[in-house]
């Protein structure tokens, strides 16, 4: 039988991230809820979502917006830049470049995936990294040719930590206007959401959850494709409202 399939949504827009969550509340909303069961859990997916709108209502509100969300775009490729070229050195002709690389992903490792996470969280941790490897693996970095980058990064960082700051001190009177942290929850409120909903399908009767997971698996196509469109074109624009239905 078939399941909701597993999306990664961290790669949207906060407007499209928005939508994707608005589209699946609406094919949930048609559906008869005593048959579904899914009354304990749907209210936090619900919360979430609506605590999403109205922090992206203050994000674009704030004057500051749109210079820290380039500060982080450009703080995030930096990073990614980093670890890809680090894990690219790993295969590198030089033995001791091969396993100062090593060294320096053990550490990247121990950090997790940075720009998963919130504002604040990120900016500690580029910041917790970038002290440790240029104080205890400063040899590494340079055998490496990672020095600059790794700079670059930590300058990045600063610069998003001021800028964020300057924005915080504006709307410090007003509701938090964290997207990210706000998109954390609603996903992780829709992963629960998807988790039981797919055990309710393969323990009960799969024909009351059929048609619904039908409709959310086209959801999950249709961006999963326009993301892949975007990847494959530097420029491509904003992802177009899905077709109706």
């Amino acid at each position: 039988m078939n399941l909701i399939k597993y999306f990664n949504i961290s790669r949207c827009r906060n407007k499209e991230h928005a939508q994707f969550h608005d589209l699946v509340k609406a094919d949930i909303d048609k559906e008869d809820m005593t048959k579904l069961g899914i009354a304990k859990v749907y209210p936090a997916y619900t919360s979430a979502l609506a605590e999403e709108h109205k922090a992206i209502e203050v994000e674009q509100g704030s004057r500051y917006t749109s210079a820290i969300e380039e500060a982080d775009k450009y703080r995030d490729e930096l990073y990614r830049a980093f670890t890809d070229d680090v894990k690219s050195k790993q295969k590198w002709f030089d033995e001791a470049v091969r396993e100062a690389a090593k060294r320096i992903k053990r550490i990247i490792k121990q950090a997790g995936y940075v720009p998963s996470s919130t504002y604040a969280d990120e900016t500690e941790a580029v910041s917790s990294l970038t002290n440790q490897l240029k104080t205890n693996y400063a040899a590494d970095l340079a055998l490496c040719t990672e020095t600059e980058l790794v700079d670059k990064l930590d300058e990045a960082n600063v610069d998003f930590e001021n800028r964020f700051g300057s924005r915080t001190d504006e709307a410090a009177i007003r509701t938090s206007g964290d997207v990210r942290k706000a998109r954390l929850a609603t996903n992780k409120a829709y992963e629960n959401l998807m988790t039981a909903i797919n055990g309710l399908a393969l323990s009960g009767d799969e024909t009351v959850y059929a048609a619904l997971i039908g409709k959310i698996n086209a959801l999950v196509d249709y961006y999963k494709n326009m993301l892949a469109l975007r990847k494959g074109r530097a420029d491509a624009p904003d992802i177009p409202p899905p077709p109706e239905k």
